[in-house]
């Protein structure tokens, strides 16, 4: 995903903020005037509980299309759409709270409340880019279904934030600390979930690297996913990437032989070839790049024990 992307991104969460001015405006005058009620008033209730679905409804559009078109390959690629629609919107809430307020206004008061907002927009609309691109990936409720979920959980979050249960410095700390949390949880489970749907476990890497080295893959879910990847990337990368692949499984059972075998109390020799497949493993690395090594981590099992074991693997070559 390249800059100019990104200030797409932001630049679209901008015009959604202006829209939703033209939209949420009208709603709570006319509400107003139904009930014969102070604007003021109104307008509290409907930033509550009205404004979170508008706004997240026309935030997620453009996500919506970006997955249903399958413009957005990845988890990390929906994230960072995500975020900066988010980004953008918040930028234009800020200038019209500026405008509204006055600069006589407190300049503490901006910076907090702007950042606030920022990472509240910012956090709701990664939530439901990282959701929708899950379930939607899965073919989990249908076409359509799969962007419910996602939608829901921003609004209920955005709902909570514009309740202001806290001074705004208290709500900023908590967005700036929980908000991370919960994307880097979801993402997490996300990536789970991907793994649980291709079978893809510690107990499949033999299968897997035998798949990969008959040429098997292209019937299974695996070779779906590869396929997936296919559309985002060029073909020598593809090759890398698979070449990746299957040297880190060898690399990766290797490892666990040599536990093994040490836990039984023998001692093991190290492959005189290790360190030529280490390096070749380095040099994929680079071609593939970072947005490639994130594609390819359902396969890749890095978890800290894992990534322990490469590198017991990598001193043993040295020494």
């Amino acid at each position: 995903m390249d800059i100019k992307s990104v200030v797409a991104a932001i630049g679209i969460g901008s015009l959604a903020a202006v829209i939703c001015y033209f939209v949420n405006d009208p709603v709570v005058e006319n509400i107003s005037l139904q009930l014969n009620a102070n604007v003021d008033d109104v307008w509290k209730y409907y930033s509550r509980y009205g404004a979170p679905i508008v706004e997240e409804l026309f935030k997620g559009a453009i996500l919506v299309y970006l997955i249903r078109a399958s413009k957005i390959g990845f988890n990390i690629d929906a994230a960072i759409y995500g975020f900066g629609i988010g980004a953008g919107f918040a930028i234009i809430e800020n200038l019209y709270y500026v405008y509204v307020l006055g600069v006589e206004t407190n300049l503490t008061v901006f910076v907090i409340r702007g950042f606030g907002t920022a990472i509240m927009h910012g956090g709701t609309m990664t939530l439901f880019a990282i959701i929708a691109k899950t379930m939607t990936d899965r073919k989990i409720w249908g076409k359509w279904g799969g962007f419910i979920p996602g939608f829901f959980t921003a609004a209920v979050f955005h709902s909570f934030y514009n309740h202001f249960f806290f001074n705004p410095l208290i709500l900023t700390l908590l967005n700036v600390v929980t908000i991370p949390i919960i994307l880097m949880l979801v993402f997490k489970r996300s990536e789970n979930f991907l793994q649980n749907w291709l079978g893809v476990g510690f107990d499949t890497d033999q299968d897997l690297l035998d798949m990969v080295n008959q040429g098997k893959v292209g019937d299974t879910k695996v070779g779906e996913y590869l396929q997936s990847i296919k559309k985002r990337f060029s073909g020598e990368v593809v090759f890398d990437m698979i070449c990746l692949l299957r040297i880190h499984l060898e690399l990766s059972m290797r490892a666990k032989g040599v536990l093994m075998m040490r836990e039984a109390g023998m001692d093991v020799e190290p492959d005189e070839d290790l360190k030529d497949k280490f390096n070749e493993l380095n040099y994929l690395e680079k071609n593939v790049g970072k947005t490639g090594m994130m594609a390819l981590s359902p396969f890749l099992h890095q978890s800290s024990q894992d990534l322990w074991q490469l590198h017991m693997l990598g001193k043993e070559v040295k020494n």
